[in-house]
């Protein structure tokens, strides 16, 4: 923005280099330092490039180094949605006569169909046109990787929708985690001793000889949060999460966070029945994996490692009293994706809405923001909701028991953007007077958000010990911060797993 003589203001547009691609705001300087950050690495130069397809990130880099050993750098220190969708290295980047790099003069390749496997079956071919049909891509290849094109949450309830349809065959939406490639998920359409029951565990990495990790979902019922931290901490162990019941609508969630656990025991002895486990879990998780340790322990199991990634304890003020429905609807939102610029309605326009209205409005709310895609249906969106009331209420009703066992508490460097919920409240950045407007229940809940154990130090007989880890709560399991996640959690799995 600048002033014209004659008083006017002439806007110039963004300073930085901001862009939104398929939804997501992307700074372009963070993929170049990344980029340029391998050690073979000179110099490096993003674009976005508007394709029949949309927008897609480009990557250049100068360097002794491959486009496929930089694809791999880049996928281990970025967010999928941050990772080029192709690379190119070159001798030397064009560089403007001030010494600069002179983007103007880079361009974009087209994707060679040579590099692509033409898929072996018919059922490949099928598969391939339904991953770059849900992904938009012009073509999909038999070994591309549905996280690594930008695959998300409910890009996945789509891909195995729309699969179902073609085939025949009904998935789980786990399966994507077991066979993400076009190739992986054609064999498992095609494998007739694959489990159609539906089970709660789900193995993220198969690979490994040490003791087993386990993660809980947190309060949205699926594990993509995890995607980053798993693939972080490498093929020492094998890797398993723990999805909510209900998640694939085949079943009705659970009402407790004890019968939860119970089943979750169950389940897991059944699916991994070698101990001792690696537990953890973010947020709202934590309580779940809290419980989970409680009762495998008092069953007689053993328990390696407990690890809640800022975690508090549910507070005795919570029990009982759950949230009206507006507020369920807006906490929804946020951890839907959206902020509160994003959600523009009132309280008194939401309450006005009958229930489908509601997450159609919200819907709306979240395409218009580029949080989905405009395929997104509002079914989709409300089987989502009614996991996460379920599992809301359950955690906020649960009164925890005494652990005889040790916690290791990761607690976020940075503070979590503080907003009040209600979009027609006034707004503080910092402080008690920001947390009693959010919970409004007592002292006791703003005791446990400001105390360094988060409230476990009264229930854990075995002791609480506090780390703080890099990032916020939001951040902390993605890229940059996984990495330094993942090396915590290998020393304390390490330690752990001392006889």
């Amino acid at each position: 923005m600048r002033t014209l003589l004659d008083g006017r203001l002439e806007f110039l547009g963004r300073l930085d280099r901001q862009v939104k691609v398929r939804g997501v705001r992307i700074e372009l300087e963070e993929i170049e330092a990344v980029l340029a950050a391998h050690p073979r690495v000179r110099s490096a130069a993003v674009l976005v490039v508007e394709g029949a397809v949309g927008k897609r990130l480009v990557g250049y880099a100068a360097g002794e180094v491959t486009a496929e050993e930089l694809a791999e750098h880049a996928r281990a220190k970025l967010p999928a949605a941050m990772v080029p969708a192709q690379l190119v290295v070159l001798a030397q980047l064009p560089l403007t006569p001030q010494g600069k790099v002179d983007r103007r003069a880079l361009k974009a390749p087209e994707r060679p169909r040579t590099e692509m496997l033409a898929p072996r079956t018919e059922t490949e071919e099928i598969v391939a046109g339904i991953f770059a049909e849900v992904l938009k891509q012009e073509r999909v290849g038999p070994e591309d990787n549905f996280f690594e094109l930008g695959g998300h949450s409910l890009l996945a309830v789509q891909l195995m929708s729309k699969l179902e349809r073609a085939t025949g065959r009904k998935l789980p939406l786990s399966a994507i985690f077991q066979a993400p490639t076009v190739r992986g998920m054609a064999e498992l359409l095609l494998a007739r001793d694959f489990a159609r029951s539906p089970s709660c565990v789900v193995p993220l990495r198969s690979k490994g000889t040490g003791r087993p990790v386990l993660f809980f979902h947190p309060v949205g019922g699926n594990l993509f949060s995890y995607r980053n931290l798993v693939r972080a901490l490498g093929e020492e162990r094998p890797i398993y999460g723990i999805q909510s019941v209900g998640i694939d609508g085949e079943e009705a969630p659970f009402t407790t966070v004890k019968e939860m656990a119970g089943h979750y025991v169950a389940e897991l002895l059944k699916a991994v029945p070698e101990g001792p486990y690696h537990l953890a879990a973010w947020s709202s998780g934590g309580v779940i994996a809290y419980e989970v340790a409680r009762q495998l322990r008092e069953s007689g199991g053993a328990v390696a490692s407990l690890t809640l990634i800022d975690t508090p304890v549910p507070s005795a003020t919570d029990r009982g009293t759950g949230h009206d429905p507006m507020t369920l609807l807006h906490l929804f939102a946020l951890d839907f994706g959206l902020s509160l610029d994003d959600i523009k309605l009132t309280w008194e326009e939401i309450g006005a809405l009958s229930p489908h209205q509601q997450i159609a409005a919200i819907l709306d709310l979240a395409k218009a923001a580029g949080a989905v895609l405009p395929e997104v249906e509002a079914a989709q969106i409300a089987r989502y909701f009614e996991i996460f009331k379920a599992n809301l209420r359950a955690l906020e009703d649960y009164c925890p028991g005494t652990y005889a066992g040790r916690l290791l508490l990761l607690r976020p460097r940075e503070p979590v953007p503080l907003k009040p919920v209600r979009p027609d409240a006034p707004v503080w950045r910092r402080g008690a007077r920001w947390l009693r407007l959010l919970y409004r229940r007592s002292d006791l809940r703003l005791r446990i958000l400001l105390s360094p154990s988060l409230g476990w130090k009264s229930w854990v007989t075995g002791g609480v010990e506090t780390e703080v880890v890099e990032g916020s709560h939001f951040s902390v399991l993605h890229p940059p911060h996984a990495a330094a996640l993942a090396e915590c959690l290998r020393t304390h799995f390490s330690r752990g797993e001392v006889s």
